[in-house]
């Protein structure tokens, strides 16, 4: 009987939790490290009004190359999002009870307050 299996049937070794990790650092829900602040800590110590308050000068002119001069697209993407969230909380609802940011999102924001701040 050629083609058909002889013997019994070997079940696969267990992964062990290190593969577990390798393979998650390897697919799109790698593991982030997320910074949780008070809201109003965050709103003191970060002034996103500025963002808010500057952000259409981005679309022209002089502001608009330096605009994308400094900031990849990637990071710009990244940026029009805060700043979504940051004109609805200017806006409409204030700053929520707790801010959860990355601590790499952090920096960038920083770097596109401090452009922001002097346009």
């Amino acid at each position: 009987m050629s083609g058909v299996l002889q013997g019994r049937y070997e079940p696969p070794e267990p992964r062990t939790e290190f593969e577990d990790l390798d393979s998650s650092m390897n697919s799109s829900k790698a593991i982030a490290f997320v910074m949780t602040i008070r809201g109003d800590e965050f709103a003191r110590t970060f002034p996103y009004a500025v963002i808010v308050e500057m952000w259409d000068k981005t679309k022209f002119g002089r502001v608009r190359r330096e605009w994308q001069k400094q900031f990849s697209e990637a990071d710009r993407k990244l940026i029009s999002t805060w700043h979504t969230k940051f004109r609805k909380w200017h806006v409409q609802t204030g700053t929520p009870e707790r801010v959860a940011i990355r601590p790499l999102t952090l920096e960038l924001l920083r770097k596109a307050l401090n452009f922001f701040a002097t346009v």
